[in-house]
């Protein structure tokens, strides 16, 4: 039944993004791995930070400009994060630092159709704005309790992260198949900048998210 299935929506006449259709809507989700650059600010030394896998979201507008051009104004939730090993005066132990956004990436892509399979790139900003920010240490020592707090004030409340997304689109009847890569790499510290001097070391963006989803042009 679902082989029956898939041939008869390969057989459907399949929509193609044109010059003809104007807007579009996406829905995609997949991990994001996060590992924020950390550099500790009196030495200039690059911390050894560890990858994190944190589930993203994206609800995604697209906007048709002309036969290889459109615009993509989206709603996208997602974390940025990372974990070291480090030591206090009672143990050692590793912490781990997760800054969670609101983003609303806007972008301009560029793509080309070659019979069902559409390939795209896209790049532009993504302005995202500070949910929560936590802290959790784990003492490598099991008598020590570890604990988590919270650690918001830390981050800049606003942030404005360059964004580069290559992609496939599949064409089934009158919906797309979507597999997508993107990088993110801020250029400015995520340090909230009202507590900045306290900070001992600066936090940069440092992400590759890859996404499934689908999307369908509404006209």
């Amino acid at each position: 039944m679902l082989a029956r299935l898939v041939c008869v929506c390969l057989m459907l006449p399949a929509v193609t993004a044109t010059a003809q259709h104007k807007l579009g809507l996406a829905v995609k989700a997949g991990p994001n791995f996060a590992n924020m650059r950390v550099k500790e600010k009196s030495t200039g030394r690059v911390l050894d930070t560890r990858m994190q896998i944190e589930p993203s979201a994206t609800l995604e507008m697209e906007i048709v400009i002309s036969k290889h051009f459109s615009y993509i104004l989206g709603l996208q939730l997602l974390a940025h994060s990372y974990s070291a090993h480090s030591a206090d005066s009672v143990s050692t132990f590793e912490y781990l630092r997760r800054a969670t956004y609101l983003g609303v990436p806007n972008k301009i892509r560029v793509f080309f159709n070659y019979r069902r399979i559409q390939s795209f790139l896209s790049f532009g900003i993504n302005a995202e704005s500070l949910l929560s920010g936590r802290l959790k240490k784990n003492y490598h020592d099991p008598a020590i309790t570890d604990y988590e707090r919270d650690i918001k004030v830390q981050y800049n409340p606003v942030i404005f992260t360059p964004e580069l997304d290559i992609g496939l689109r599949y064409a089934l009847a009158k919906f797309y198949l979507t597999l997508e890569g993107t990088h993110a790499h801020s250029l400015e510290s995520v340090n909230n900048t009202q507590t900045e001097a306290g900070a001992t070391h600066s936090r940069r963006i440092r992400d590759f998210r890859l996404m499934i989803g689908i999307s369908h042009y509404l006209y």
